[in-house]
C-alpha cells in the first residue's frame, strides 16, 4: 500500500487553493515545479509541504522531478478555478472515500460518535504518528475535508458517520434492529407471521414494490422480551 500521508500546517481553504495553484499553474498538461506554484500564490514553502499528501490523496503525481496532476486532480483543480463548489466537493468526495485512511475513519466512527481528539488519535495511529505533535493541524484540516464533503458530520465538536450511512455494513447490508416485548409462550406460527408483517410494512415504508429479503434471528430476554434483528439486502 502506498505511504499516506496528511496535509502539514494549513487550513483546508489554504489547501484547496494550493491544489487550484496547480491547475492554473498548467500542470493540468505540463509537470511543474513547486516554486512555480508557490510564487504564484505566494505561499512560500506551504506548497511544497503539501505535496505528499497530494501524491497520496491521488491528486498528483511525480515527473522528473516535478509534479503534474492526475486526470482526478485535474477535475477538482477546475473545479476550484471556476469557483464550482458543488463539483469540487464532489470531487475531493471521490477521493478521499477511496483513500485507504477513510476505512481507519469510517470504522472508528461505526455506530458511534467521537470527539476531535479521539478521532485525530485513531488516525494518528493508523499512519504511526504522534496525536500531540505536529501531525495534529495536519489531520484537524483533513477532517474539516471530511466534513466539507460530506463523509463525516459534526455536531456539538463530535463527528459522527451520516444518518445514511451509519447503519450500512462493509459487506453491503443493512441492519435493522427491531425490538418486540412479547410472551415467552407466543405460538411460532404468530412470529412467523410477524416476520412476515415486518417485511410488508419495511417495503412500504421504503416504496418498493417488492418486500426486501430478511435475515432474522429471535432472542427472548430474562424479562420476556423477545427480540428481532432483521438484517436486509443493501443496494449494490
Amino acid at each position: 500500500m502506498t505511504a499516506l500521508h496528511v496535509p502539514k500546517g494549513v487550513s483546508r481553504e489554504t489547501l484547496l487553493d494550493v491544489v487550484r495553484g496547480w491547475y492554473e499553474a498548467g500542470a493540468d498538461t505540463d509537470a511543474v515545479g513547486t516554486s512555480t506554484v508557490a510564487d504564484r500564490l505566494d505561499l512560500a514553502d506551504s506548497v511544497s509541504r503539501q505535496t505528499r499528501f497530494l501524491e497520496s490523496l491521488g491528486v498528483l503525481q511525480t515527473e522528473d522531478q516535478q509534479h503534474r496532476l492526475t486526470d482526478p486532480g485535474i477535475e477538482l483543480g477546475r473545479a476550484l478555478a471556476e469557483g464550482d463548489t458543488a463539483a469540487a466537493v464532489e470531487r475531493l468526495g471521490t477521493l478521499l472515500a477511496d483513500w485507504p485512511l477513510s476505512d481507519t475513519l469510517h470504522d472508528a466512527l461505526a455506530g458511534r460518535s467521537l470527539s476531535a481528539a479521539a478521532v485525530v488519535a485513531e488516525l494518528a495511529d493508523t499512519i504511526d504518528e504522534d496525536p500531540e505533535g505536529r501531525v495534529r493541524t495536519g489531520l484537524t484540516t483533513l477532517l474539516e475535508c471530511y466534513v466539507w464533503t460530506g463523509l463525516i458530520e459534526r455536531e456539538n465538536g463530535r463527528y459522527a458517520l451520516p444518518e445514511n450511512d451509519a447503519g450500512r455494513s462493509d459487506d453491503g447490508t443493512e441492519t435493522l434492529n427491531v425490538g418486540l416485548e412479547l410472551t415467552v409462550d407466543l405460538n411460532p406460527e404468530d412470529v412467523e407471521g410477524l416476520v412476515t408483517a415486518l417485511r410488508k410494512g419495511l417495503a412500504a415504508d421504503l416504496e418498493e414494490p417488492n418486500p426486501p429479503a430478511l435475515a432474522a434471528d429471535l432472542r427472548v430476554d430474562d424479562d420476556g422480551g423477545i427480540h428481532l434483528d432483521a438484517e436486509r439486502e443493501g443496494e449494490q
